[in-house]
């Protein structure tokens, strides 16, 4: 649906000034999502000689109106916000089953068939561990790690989550918040993760892989007490570890991080 194609009176009314509370139905009936949306709606009208969205998107600036539109889609978007908010992981995962659109033309199932199969894996014992772990959430034992050099396709298995579910990335280097995508995450999904005690501390990931209470912070806000259920599903070319001065700070950290996950290791490339 393209909001070019809506009649002017549908959008704004002859002679009625633009407010911001305007915004939500511009984004309700037009499909506006960012301010160059809107921007974009502003200039068509002005050329067609009706400047009063183009004086309003000058007036409120970029940063205003991306606030405005931001509030407006989320409540726009609650109703499904709410429903996938009160659905289990492995509701969301039959729902996408039937009724998500295919993406890659057909080709990831066979493709990751053949993935299980050249690294010796049984698939359905796979496929058990990855429903298991979405079905129980973060548990000692239940989380999944694929170890391996690249190469080796070990992030190609669990590619389809981001696209099911509200993923929580790894954390970026030097961020200040590395954590706080994962107050609202149904799976934590970090490819390709290398850890560093400076982005996010050890006792914390090992806290989070079993629902153990964790302070997080977040932006303009006082640190939020959070357990964690998402289950953890995580890729690495080696498994996570900690160096520490101290043999027995880093022996006791590394053998809790080991019974965290139940861990594959692929040793060669596809």
């Amino acid at each position: 649906f393209c909001f070019w194609t809506l009649p002017r009176s549908s959008l704004m009314p002859v002679g009625k000034r633009i407010r911001q509370g305007d915004v939500y139905g511009f984004v309700a009936s037009a499909g506006i999502r960012s301010p160059l949306d809107l921007q974009a709606m502003a200039f068509k009208s002005a050329s067609q000689g009706d400047t009063r969205l183009a004086e309003f998107c000058t007036t409120m600036g970029e940063e205003k109106l991306g606030q405005l539109i931001q509030g407006a889609v989320s409540v726009d978007e609650a109703p499904r916000t709410l429903a996938l908010k009160q659905s289990s992981r492995m509701e969301l995962l039959r729902q996408a089953a039937v009724g998500l659109p295919c993406t890659c033309q057909g080709i990831w199932i066979p493709g990751v068939l053949r993935v299980l199969e050249h690294h010796g894996e049984d698939v359905a014992r796979f496929c058990g561990d990855v429903c298991r772990a979405l079905e129980v959430g973060a548990r000692r034992g239940t989380n999944i790690a694929i170890i391996g050099e690249p190469g080796c396709c070990k992030s190609m298995p669990f590619e389809p989550l981001d696209g099911i579910f509200n993923v929580m990335g790894k954390p970026e280097s030097k961020s200040s918040f590395p954590l706080a995508g994962a107050l609202d995450a149904h799976v934590l999904l970090w490819q390709e993760y290398r850890h560093r005690d400076e982005t996010v501390l050890f006792e914390d990931l090992l806290a989070f892989a079993v629902g153990e209470r964790v302070e997080v912070r977040l932006p303009c806000k006082k640190n939020v007490s959070h357990r964690n259920v998402a289950p953890f599903f995580y890729t690495s070319n080696t498994p996570l570890y900690v160096v520490r001065h101290d043999p027995q700070e880093m022996s006791r950290p590394n053998s809790a991080m080991t019974e965290r996950f139940c861990t594959r290791v692929w040793l060669t490339a596809f």
